[in-house]
C-alpha cells in the first residue's frame, strides 16, 4: 500500500498494536539475554574462585523469569550474602567474600549495549 507521498506504508511499523507487542517482546528478550550473560559470568567466578565447592550453591544460582522483572538470584540461600561478602559476618572473619554478583553486575553493565544490539537486530528486520 502506498501512502500520501508514494512511500510504502505496510508492515508492523504502520500497525501500532503490532509494533508495541513486538517492542515488548524485544525488551523482554534483551533483559533475558543480559541475565543469561550474568548467569554465565557468576558461574565462571564460582568455578574459578570457590575453594571447596559442594555444588549446592551453584545449583541455586538461576535466572528467574517467573516475575515481571527478570532476576539473577541465588534463591535466598542463607549463606549467599556471606559468600558474596555483604554479610555482617564478613566483618568478623578474614573471609571478605567472592563478590561474584557485584563483578557479574559490572560485566553485565559493560556488555549490555552489545547484547541489546545483537538481540534487537532480528526484531528490527521485522519492521519491513
Amino acid at each position: 500500500m502506498r501512502g500520501q507521498w508514494g512511500a510504502e506504508t505496510h508492515g508492523p511499523a504502520f500497525r501500532p498494536g503490532e509494533i508495541y507487542a513486538l517492542l515488548g517482546r524485544a525488551t523482554d528478550q534483551i533483559q533475558l539475554d543480559i541475565a543469561k550473560f550474568g548467569y554465565k559470568v557468576v558461574h565462571q567466578y564460582m568455578k574459578s574462585d570457590f575453594r571447596n565447592p559442594t555444588g549446592y550453591y551453584q545449583s541455586r544460582v538461576i535466572v528467574d523469569a517467573s516475575q515481571e522483572l527478570i532476576a539473577l538470584t541465588d534463591q535466598g540461600v542463607i549463606y549467599g550474602s556471606w559468600l558474596e561478602g555483604t554479610s555482617n559476618r564478613n566483618n568478623a572473619t578474614r573471609f571478605k567474600g567472592y563478590a561474584m554478583f557485584r563483578r557479574a553486575s559490572q560485566a553485565m553493565e559493560a556488555q549490555a549495549q552489545r547484547i541489546a544490539e545483537r538481540t534487537l537486530a532480528p526484531y528490527l528486520r521485522r519492521f519491513g
